[in-house]
């Protein structure tokens, strides 16, 4: 197996704090009787440095695109870095420089579901889907808990006690504490008292910041790959297809006769048997699990979790959704999910590491020690003329499956950029996180602005949603200590 290990960077001190108790949960453990629970996010976007921890260790550092993230994982950022988190229940989580998240509760799956994210530092957007009795969903920071009534697009910033938000759209109920429970509605922007947890600013303006562009163009670049879906995505499970987007946008599905459909990368198409599923990606350590497979392709989160690649000889590689079974974290251990393979195929081998299950895991807060990390192991086997091999490929030609020729379900333009690989820095400790506690939170430096090349905006859809929500603003003070808003601005 062709292994390259990169560079590790150099022990950083980081501190967690403000946790929840959910914080501190043990992820769910198929070994343990809960694998029906266990869910994981998406870490879907990733610039810069951004360092993923777990149970105390650093899982990577710099962060890359497909790591699963359980609950009590932390994502950390640093001065040029920012990430985007997907759930399996349909809410984005995107973290600018120098902030810092916890996924505090990640529990369920299907119907029933609890989603829960604390800001622990730095400026976060969210896009929240309603919460409801089945489908749970709480963003928190500091002693603000935040539950989303309807669809809802939110910036919160945390950088000082006790913090403030900013609803673009939709409504969220917002509590803090027993002190104050109000609503705060799309076009609203809400401010806290420092000194008195029931006094609060509501304003009917939100101050622009750099950061709402690049929310936007995050959006801009969704849509244009939803604008890409085919039917074929209708046969997905809806909590395993967290990319189901990017299947399309990086890909044909193939309507097989026996098998239903079918998805070739464009990545593979045209390679033959050349091309490897697990040629390109990271063995990453998780705490408790071992060594598991990351993709290192965009597209590829959902193809390695679920379904079944195989080799169709005349067609190439594709990836069968309904040919395997569930996530590696709810089936115990980590295996690889290649059915038939050309006779030379070389299967993965896992490197050295519990391969038992994820028990056990616990988030450690409040630490000043240096966090065990374990470096993953990157392996790059595409062609050695280069990562843009396949580019001039024109995908959407038809395939040759036994007597059958395979159109594709939709001819859809290759992609312009090949996926870039993060190459792991040389060891420093970054000056932006400090050895300590700084008022019980992470210390950051100032983040900087976005400079974004987009000019084109995308809101996502917000009918249904209420607009006729008015506040005089001001500070509003009461000797009952709660404030509850009753709509037309009136706070009693």
């Amino acid at each position: 197996m062709n292994v390259k290990l990169g560079n590790w960077l150099g022990v950083v001190l980081v501190v967690a704090l403000g946790m929840t108790a959910a914080a501190q949960a043990t992820i769910n453990s198929p070994d343990s009787g809960a694998a029906g629970n266990a869910r994981a996010a998406r870490l879907s976007s990733v610039d810069g440095q951004v360092q993923v921890i777990v149970d105390g260790q650093i899982v990577a550092d710099p962060a890359y695109v497909n790591l699963p993230l359980f609950e009590g994982s932390q994502v950390v950022t640093r001065n040029d870095g920012r990430a985007e988190i997907e759930t399996d229940d349909g809410n984005i989580v995107r973290v600018t420089p120098n902030s810092t998240i916890t996924l505090t509760a990640l529990q369920g799956q299907q119907g029933d579901s609890k989603t829960e994210v604390v800001v622990n530092a730095g400026e976060v957007y969210f896009e929240l889907q309603p919460s409801t009795d089945s489908r749970s969903v709480r963003m928190d920071f500091g002693s603000t808990s935040v539950v989303p009534s309807s669809f809802s697009v939110l910036r919160v910033t945390y950088d000082t006690e006790p913090g403030a938000m900013a609803v673009f759209s939709g409504q969220v109920h917002v509590t803090r504490g027993s002190n104050l429970t109000l609503d705060v509605h799309g076009g609203q922007a809400l401010s806290l008292d420092p000194g008195d947890p029931s006094a609060y600013n509501l304003s009917d303006s939100i101050p622009s910041d750099s950061w709402d562009q690049w929310n936007t163009d995050r959006d801009n670049a969704q849509q244009a790959q939803e604008s890409a879906k085919t039917p074929a995505d209708q046969q997905l499970p809806g909590d395993e297809a967290a990319d189901a987007s990017d299947l399309d946008s990086n890909g044909n599905w193939y309507n097989v006769p026996g098998e239903g459909y079918v998805w070739s990368p464009y990545d593979a198409q045209g390679a033959g048997e050349s091309w490897d599923p697990y040629g390109y990606g990271y063995w990453t350590n998780y705490p408790g699990a071992g060594y598991v497979w990351v993709s290192g392709y965009g597209w590829g989160y959902a193809p390695f979790n679920y379904g079944r690649w195989n080799y169709y000889h005349g067609f190439g590689w594709g990836w069968n959704p309904r040919g395997g079974g569930m996530p590696w974290w709810r089936r115990g251990g980590w295996m690889s999910n290649i059915g038939n393979a050309p006779g030379d195929y070389r299967s993965p081998v896992r490197p050295h590491g519990s391969a038992a299950s994820v028990a056990g895991a616990r988030l450690v807060a409040a630490t000043a020690h240096p966090l065990k990390q374990v470096k993953p192991i990157l392996v790059d086997r595409r062609p050695s003329s280069g990562v843009n091999a396949y580019l001039g490929f024109q995908p959407g030609a038809p395939m040759v499956v036994g007597d059958h020729t395979i159109s594709p379900v939709r001819t859809i333009a290759p992609r312009s950029s090949y996926v870039r690989s993060y190459a792991y820095l040389s060891d420093r400790t970054p000056s932006s996180v400090r050895e300590g506690i700084d008022g019980g939170r992470l210390a950051y430096s100032p983040r900087t602005s976005y400079n974004h090349v987009s000019t084109s905006s995308y809101s996502r859809p917000t009918s249904g949603f209420s607009s006729a929500y008015h506040s005089s603003g001001g500070m509003h003070f009461s000797g009952g200590g709660s404030h509850m808003s009753m709509g037309g601005g009136a706070h009693h």
